[in-house]
């Protein structure tokens, strides 16, 4: 994603815009992007999986700022994160 926030902006074939939205299911701890179906609270059906590389990009930029990051959410919660790279 380009934005730091969970949603950034996504083009229309008929050029429009439209936000994709990050959001984790809790069964099954899950990350998911796609765009929410118009006046609801539900994707639609074009939803993909992406924790593995949800995962992944954080931990890079982790590893990229030494090794640990601190940030604050939208909500103002501060998070203070450890990341190292092993190999197997």
């Amino acid at each position: 994603m380009s934005k730091s926030e969970s949603e950034s902006d996504r083009r229309r074939g008929d050029g429009r815009v439209r936000k994709v939205h990050l959001d984790i299911f809790l069964i099954g701890d899950r990350i998911y992007a796609g765009c929410l179906l118009a006046g609801e609270n539900a994707f639609e059906e074009a939803r993909q999986e992406v924790t593995g590389r949800a995962c992944a990009a954080v931990a890079q930029r982790v590893i990229d700022n030494g090794g640990t990051l601190v940030f604050h959410d939208n909500q103002g919660t501060r998070y203070e994160l450890t990341a190292k790279e092993t190999r197997p």
